[in-house]
């Protein structure tokens, strides 16, 4: 009997995707492109940790994304998680590499059951989205932080505390919008918020903002309906609507 043409045009696609494509090293269940993991073709389990010895720089693009892996451990060398590489997946742990410098845009988006994760003190960059719609509710930031690009947390609900790094200078638009955000400590250095980087924030209570910081952007932190306490340097620019719904008024110092 003739399978159906649905069928063999899917069957056909499927060998498409999975085959060795010009340019990738096959090596057991990995697939790789120079120093880059392009694929991972292992089925089952829970735990994943991906061997040293490949030699990998880079987390390629949605090579885990949509993975049923909860556990995953990031081999030393990789300084760069692509964007989409885990999006859409059950990841409850990761381990990550003391090379790493790069969360690249969307990493983690929607990765639902990831409630915790520390960043080894080389992470220089928060890609855009890259948390966006997680389940974290606590994160190590790293020592080397510069930019935390914009939507990177966002709604991320159960965030409730961020402790972020002296050497943070940039904190994009929507970076924090509507997390659950209790507490935030700024530090000196910091040079600019964000259009509604904070906004929505219902739970926030007080914030102190640096002496070095630049500019507030536009509805930063609009909607904070709990802020009480804020402190402002008179050499910051304040955006339009940057406290709108807040009841309090900023100190300035």
């Amino acid at each position: 009997m003739k399978k159906p043409v649905f069928f063999v045009l899917l069957l056909a696609l499927g060998q498409f995707l999975f085959a060795q494509q010009p340019g990738e090293t096959v090596r057991g269940e990995f697939v790789l492109k120079d120093k880059t993991l392009v694929r991972y073709t292992g089925k089952g389990g829970e735990t994943l940790i991906i061997p040293t010895t490949l030699g990998i720089t880079e987390i390629g693009t949605g090579v885990f994304g949509r993975s049923t892996l909860q556990n995953f451990k990031i081999p030393e060398g990789v300084t760069t998680i692509a964007a989409d590489a885990f999006a859409y997946s059950k990841v409850k742990a990761i381990q990550l590499p003391s090379s790493l410098k790069v969360i690249g845009e969307k990493a983690f988006y929607g990765c639902k059951d990831l409630a915790s994760i520390v960043l080894p003190t080389t992470v220089e960059r928060i890609g855009e989205g890259a948390f966006c719609y997680s389940g974290l509710s606590q994160i190590g930031m790293s020592k080397q932080l510069r930019l935390i690009d914009k939507f990177a947390f966002y709604e991320c609900t159960n965030l409730a505390n961020v402790s972020l790094p002296e050497g943070l200078r940039v904190i994009g638009d929507s970076a924090f919008y509507k997390t659950g955000l209790t507490r935030i400590s700024f530090n000196e250095g910091l040079n600019a918020i964000g259009t509604t980087a904070f906004s929505q924030c219902t739970e926030l209570i007080g914030i102190s903002l640096p002496a070095s910081l630049a500019t507030i952007g536009d509805q930063a932190f609009a909607g904070c309906t709990k802020l009480q306490n804020i402190r402002i340097s008179t050499n910051t620019s304040i955006g339009s609507n940057a406290f709108q719904g807040v009841r309090a008024s900023p100190t300035l110092y």
